[in-house]
């Protein structure tokens, strides 16, 4: 995955399952803005495992990252930052820019990547899926050739699944 991210001078955007909340809109564009001309990625589920591991090798590699997470598996005290983005600061000495995310608000999501994908002429788009996708293997290896959709094992499962599916409906809708 930063292969492919290192190659692109684009602002990717990283969807795995956080939307932003209207209150956050303005304060959120500005700080994207300021920071034109940097690689920018926005990480979607920043303060989770494979969200801040990843926002980890992001910032390793240069890049400016904002972290957006509904909080619903992490722990704060007392702050506006999860303790997991405080500690990915602490492993890489490079700060996180956080937003607090509302899963619920599907439209605001929709606004906001149209108007900053758009914006910036983002054709490319990186979505963090899951081996829980290919169900119970039907061989192994698993490769991308493995079908899938067929036996999820679990309601995340199909959640990336079915994610995967909206992806590739855009991509054919808006080559």
């Amino acid at each position: 995955m930063l292969t492919l991210l290192y190659k692109s001078s684009y602002v990717f955007v990283l969807f795995y399952y956080a939307i932003i909340p209207l209150g956050y809109l303005t304060k959120w564009w500005v700080t994207v803005e300021k920071m034109k001309g940097n690689s920018t990625i926005l990480v979607t589920g920043g303060a989770g495992y494979v969200g801040s591991h990843t926002v980890v090798e992001l910032l390793k590699n240069n890049y400016t990252v904002i972290a957006l997470d509904n909080n619903v598996n992490c722990y704060a005290i007392q702050c506006n930052k999860p303790e997991a983005l405080k500690r990915v600061e602490e492993i890489t000495g490079e700060q996180v820019i956080y937003y607090k995310a509302d899963i619920r608000d599907k439209d605001m999501l929709d606004k906001i990547f149209k108007a900053v994908m758009s914006k910036n002429g983002v054709k490319k788009l990186v979505f963090s899926s899951s081996a829980t996708v290919y169900g119970d293997p039907q061989f192994l290896p698993i490769t991308e050739q493995h079908p899938t959709g067929q036996g999820c094992t679990n309601p995340y499962g199909k959640s990336k699944y079915f994610t995967e599916e909206v992806l590739k409906d855009v991509c054919t809708s808006d080559p």
